[in-house]
């Protein structure tokens, strides 16, 4: 209405987007904000003037630059430097044990809801937009599990003092209350 036109307006924003993709029993809506999705920001999306692919080949070669100034052989070099990992090399070594592993688990769990999603839902070929539509369904289905049902017992007022006292026994931090807001 804000906008003049009838209808809902849904956006790509999280508290809009994942919604609409785990819910949504339109599988062409679901397809149509998918595709705004995975292109928006590109040479591929809606509107040329929201290509930023000019603006991210710029941040690399300034990363770049940043690294070989301050003597490092590339920024993933940079970024570790806080983080517990020694190297990229070690990094790298840990991600593809990790995919090693996990590989046989995701192909098993895919298969899974690819059988779901056609003896259940009508839907032959999985898609992108469908993973987490089917995702939810399955998970509702097999455990009678809803995130939806399971919000309301917490709610985010007594989530955050929940956080909060634990941030405060665990590090001595005090929560301040400022017109309302906790902090």
């Amino acid at each position: 209405a804000a906008d003049g036109r009838p209808g809902w307006k849904l956006t790509l924003r999280m508290p809009c987007y994942q919604p609409v993709m785990s819910y949504a029993d339109n599988r062409a809506l679901r397809a149509t904000l998918h595709r705004a999705s995975a292109t928006r920001a590109s040479d591929l999306g809606a509107s040329p003037q929201w290509d930023n692919t000019a603006v991210i080949r710029r941040i690399l070669e300034l990363r770049r630059e940043a690294a070989l100034l301050l003597g490092y052989a590339s920024y993933a070099e940079v970024s570790l430097v806080p983080k517990m990992a020694r190297s990229v090399d070690e990094v790298l070594r840990f991600l593809r044990d990790l995919a090693r592993r996990a590989k046989p688990f995701a192909h098993r769990d895919y298969a899974e809801l690819v059988a779901f999603a056609r003896e259940s839902l009508g839907i032959d070929d999985l898609a992108p937009w469908d993973l987490s539509y089917a995702s939810e369904k399955l998970k509702a289905a097999r455990f009678a599990f809803s995130e939806q049902e399971v919000r309301q017992y917490f709610p985010e007022h007594e989530v955050l003092a929940g956080l909060f006292r634990v941030a405060e026994m665990l590090y001595g931090i005090k929560s301040v209350t400022t017109a309302g807001a906790q902090f």
